[in-house]
């Protein structure tokens, strides 16, 4: 079964202003490269032959990079519109791609994380059918961590998770087998369609299904990744990419 990806792109980025004032924050450069790049080239040399793309804020900014820098690629390109952007949170998003396209299988990313070229293949090639891509003892307070039980299964992800129980940060990659995308779908449909609540993180639904114990961890060892929220992050992140070349 051959695995899509599906990037969450719709978000402003308000603390990367006034960079953000007429890009969307996935458009940022990052070195010599908008985020996005990063990302979309990381999918391309694992072999992802479908990306879906949700996009938002200044969403033609993202259309037009798009067909400019990948027009010759074999990959198809799939961009899913979230009119209600500024209102609404990346679960939201994610809802659009699944009602409008239902792809089988998929890895997921938000689009504000710079990745190196191996990770998503690194990521597709993992022997766990579905898991959330993690760099184990790490821990950022401004991400989400996630804390494992007696057998190293991954059983929580939050932002609340203290530093004694968390086994490391995840990097906002995830990957799910059909199995594992039909309760997370059916989580994110309920939520949506019958609870009414358009502003949760995805990571909410996937933290409600991990009592069914199809979600594992990917240790992703030291590969660098790097989310970016502000200006200090993307100083860092230039320096950190520098750094692992």
């Amino acid at each position: 079964m051959k695995m899509e990806g599906i990037i969450l792109a719709a978000g402003v980025g308000s603390r990367l202003a006034p960079l953000t004032d007429n890009l969307p924050k996935s458009l940022v450069r990052v070195n010599s490269k908008p985020i996005l790049q990063y990302q979309i080239e990381s999918y391309l040399i694992a072999g992802v032959e479908r990306i879906n793309i949700v996009v938002g804020y200044k969403a033609q900014k993202i259309k037009e990079f798009i067909n400019k820098e990948f027009k010759n690629t074999k990959t198809t390109f799939n961009l899913v519109e979230n009119p209600d952007y500024s209102i609404t949170n990346n679960m939201y998003s994610l809802y659009l791609v699944l009602k409008k396209t239902r792809p089988e299988s998929f890895i997921l990313s938000n689009a504000d994380v710079v990745v190196k070229e191996n990770l998503v293949k690194i990521i597709l090639e993992s022997d766990v059918d579905s898991g959330i891509a993690y760099q184990p003892d790490c821990y950022n307070d401004e991400s989400m961590k996630v804390s494992v039980d007696s057998n190293m299964v991954i059983n929580k992800i939050s932002k609340q998770i203290t530093r004694k129980y968390a086994r490391g940060v995840s990097i906002d990659f995830y990957k799910f087998s059909n199995e594992a995308k039909k309760a997370l779908e059916k989580e994110i449909f309920f939520t949506i369609e019958s609870k009414k609540d358009l502003n949760s993180w995805t990571e909410v639904a996937i933290n409600n299904i991990l009592n069914t114990g199809l979600i594992k961890g990917i240790d992703i060892g030291n590969e660098y990744w790097y989310e970016i929220d502000d200006k200090i992050d993307l100083k860092n992140a230039e320096i950190k990419l520098m750094k692992n070349g």
